[in-house]
């Protein structure tokens, strides 16, 4: 994957909102959504997201404080020593909806109530749709990217056939062929492949996008003639 686009400087225009919005609010279905505000008198304390879904990566001036999952039913982080004025970021990807149950009536994705900071509630954001459905707009070039980017590689065919794509080198994200939407990466595992049947592929020059929220330059896809199914599984 020779070329990168990172997300951070490839943003649409935000929505302004003086609470968060959930993605149904912005008129959104799937992708991420990332929230923005400053912390204006900064300091320590605990960072709640009430009812986040699904998985939110968490960000002070840029650098990666820790990360809240809603399967591990977490919904809050300790910061220490933020300084006045500090940017938050907030990058939430749904994963999917409960879609049995009680549940129901207030399954929305993104943060679907309110984020406080040491008990204090936040207001003020910059809300990005991502749906993720622009990747034509995306500036790539062969500077190092790493955090949440976007990497561009392509792979040549002699013949269009099925095959497996081996995902097991990115941490998470999700994976375009040919401007397809082939699927999801998660390291978590058991699965470490995504299929790629022969329809997607062309003869010649084949295009492969990869979203990684956790990214790093020089990780790889290989094609494989059998799925990887069973590989190991992290919390």
């Amino acid at each position: 994957m020779v070329e990168a686009a990172s997300l951070w400087t490839n943003l649409p225009k935000p929505i302004h909102s003086e609470q968060v919005l959930s993605m149904e609010d912005v008129d959104q279905n799937y992708g991420y959504i990332l929230y923005r505000t400053h912390l204006e008198n900064g300091g320590s304390g605990e960072l709640v997201l009430d009812q986040v879904h699904s998985y939110a990566q968490v960000y002070v001036d840029g650098k990666m404080v820790g990360v809240i999952d809603r399967r591990l039913k977490q919904d809050r982080l300790a910061l220490d020593g933020v300084v006045a004025n500090a940017q938050l970021d907030i990058l939430v990807e749904n994963t999917g909806r409960v879609n049995f149950g009680k549940t129901i009536g207030g399954e929305r994705a993104g943060i679907t109530k309110q984020v406080t900071f040491a008990g204090k509630p936040i207001a003020g954001w910059e809300i990005f749709s991502l749906p993720m459905d622009r990747l034509g707009s995306l500036s790539f070039s062969a500077e190092t990217c790493e955090g949440p980017c976007f990497y561009r590689g392509s792979f040549d065919s002699s013949a269009a056939g099925d095959t497996f794509l081996d995902t097991s080198e990115f941490t998470k994200g999700q994976l375009w062929l040919n401007g397809f939407a082939l699927g999801r990466i998660w390291n978590v595992g058991p699965q470490k492949t995504l299929y790629a049947p022969a329809p997607l592929l062309v003869k010649g020059s084949n295009s492969v996008i990869v979203f990684d929220a956790q990214g790093k330059m020089g990780r790889k896809l290989r094609g494989l003639e059998s799925p990887v199914l069973d590989g190991a599984v992290r919390p």
